[in-house]
């Protein structure tokens, strides 16, 4: 398990920055509340990957650290087409802790809808689908109850138009 500790520094990655050694940050793809993700390499596979972090405030408070290591497992034991893999978990050398996943492909739906307005009903059923196929495993919703993870709170950034790919 992860352990609590104050991250150092600031709250941001940088690009170039390394992370573990393998994983080298390309640029931040949104934050929120709880953190921020990023687009990450992995600099010997050379593959494209979604680093999570955990906010450098809340690295201090072991239920936080909890939450996210509990997220991390729930998410990775999942095993479905329409929700990013889990593939990988540290902790910076500056405490901060992160999940690897898959890196989504595909714009956000906030995206979709800044770039077009409101989505054409096929599309938005498409869309919609897509979420709640993935959404809809009962052993996630299921170890989301059990173990008190809620990630995915409905907002835009957080749907995707396309599954997570390589």
């Amino acid at each position: 398990m992860l352990r609590p500790g104050i991250a150092r520094g600031r709250d941001v990655l940088r690009p170039g920055q390394l992370i573990d050694d393998k994983y080298r940050i390309v640029r931040l793809v949104g934050e929120g509340g709880m953190g921020a993700v990023y687009e990450a390499e992995h600099a010997f596979l050379e593959r494209r990957v979604a680093i999570k972090v955990l906010a450098a405030g809340m690295t201090g408070s072991a239920e936080a650290i909890r939450r996210f290591c509990r997220e991390a497992k729930a998410a990775a034991k999942i095993g479905h087409e329409n929700i990013c893999e889990v593939t990988d978990v540290g902790q910076t050398r500056d405490g901060m802790p992160y999940i690897v996943m898959q890196l989504p492909v595909g714009r956000s739906l906030a995206e979709l809808i800044a770039a077009g307005g409101p989505l054409r009903i096929g599309r938005a059923v498409d869309v919609a689908t897509q979420a709640l196929a993935g959404l809809s495993r009962a052993e996630f919703l299921d170890a989301l109850g059990r173990l008190g993870v809620s990630p995915f709170q409905g907002e835009p950034e957080e749907v995707v138009e396309e599954a997570c790919r390589d």
